[in-house]
């Protein structure tokens, strides 16, 4: 599910911006011992449209609301028919073409918008989207600049840009432009800026200041999972073993059919040599994921922990099954035919 933040109505985020001021893998042995791929910044929506007296263009917004994006874009596509085209209705054309995956419909439709009214930021947004998704990642970053030229308490196009420079590998311009969102707002729904923060601040080796990142995000939504998760492989990675569990525990509550919990619990349990509870969590992230092959292979080395080398042995297999070219399954499967795994 892609998520985008999106705002239609210049007027409307203005006030927002005042309202804002007001407020201001594998296994456990050291070279297996890798963690899934940390849950990157999704672009979240928002649902602020232009409220016009048109009874057209009410019927377009209202389908909008309900995400009945064909009937919206059949609506805004009769009002754009006319001699003078509103850039508020190509704007609004051009963020459903986007919801409904029609990028260069989309693309066309936010350059009307431009061409029309120059200085519409929601517009110059938009395009940032959807050059983001057609992976055109400079011009993106372009689009998104423009918005926040025009607007500089733009939060969302901060977001944006900050995850379109973070996918680029390029984290200090990335973190720039989250710690203008973190700097001038404490909505909770901007809590994702801290966490990519904290991505940041794990990708940079810095897992203490993540997990102070991690901490705002959590403050923020207690509800984020993906922020209990990367503390607690943070925690892991720094040894604090008892704070780990209690963070992912934490995590499988609130999600438990989340895999990266519990395959990263079975991780924390199987240092601490608690091999059944290891066992449990490894299961349940196959029940989850049953092509993963690290969590075959993990669940193999606690099997082997146990004393069972059959269901060992049954895991290693399963693991090579998956992927016949993993040399770290071939490798326990070689250690357990010749006895040499020990916990």
């Amino acid at each position: 599910m892609t998520n985008d933040f999106s705002i239609k109505e210049s007027t409307r985020l203005s006030l927002l911006a005042l309202v804002f001021l007001l407020i201001a893998g594998c296994g456990d042995r050291p070279e297996q011992n890798r963690f899934t791929t940390p849950e990157e910044g999704t672009e979240l929506p928002t649902s602020l449209f232009d409220e016009l007296g048109d009874g057209s263009y009410s019927l377009a917004r209202q389908a909008m609301e309900e995400e009945d994006w064909a009937s919206a874009a059949e609506q805004l596509q009769i009002l754009l028919s006319g001699p003078a085209p509103e850039a508020t209705f190509a704007n609004d054309l051009g963020y459903v073409q986007l919801q409904m995956g029609n990028l260069e419909s989309a693309l066309k439709a936010l350059e009307l918008a431009i061409e029309v009214d120059p200085a519409y930021q929601s517009a110059w947004f938009n395009r940032g989207m959807t050059l983001s998704r057609m992976n055109s990642p400079e011009e993106a970053i372009k689009a998104y600049l423009k918005a926040i030229e025009l607007n500089d308490f733009y939060f969302e196009a901060w977001f944006n840009l900050g995850l379109v420079y973070y996918r680029e590998g390029e984290f200090e311009a990335s973190r720039e432009a989250f710690l203008k969102v973190t700097d001038r707002t404490r909505s909770s729904r901007f809590n994702k800026a801290y966490y990519q923060l904290g991505l940041i601040s794990a990708k940079l080796g810095d897992d203490a200041k993540a997990i102070k990142y991690y901490d705002e995000s959590i403050l923020l939504d207690p509800s984020h999972v993906p922020s209990y998760v990367n503390k607690g492989t943070a925690l892991l990675r720094l040894d604090k073993l008892s704070k780990a569990e209690k963070l992912l525990r934490k995590g499988a509550a609130l999600a438990p059919d989340n895999y990266r919990v519990h395959y990263n619990l079975g991780i924390v349990m199987r240092r601490m040599e608690k091999f059944e509870e290891a066992r449990k969590s490894y299961l349940k992230a196959i029940e989850l994921r049953p092509d993963s092959e690290k969590a075959w292979l993990n669940l193999g080395y606690v099997h082997a922990y146990l004393g069972d080398s059959t269901a060992a042995a049954g895991a290693f297999a399963r693991a090579l099954e998956i992927d016949p070219g993993y040399k770290a399954a071939q490798s326990a499967m070689d250690k357990l035919e010749a006895g040499k795994i020990q916990p």
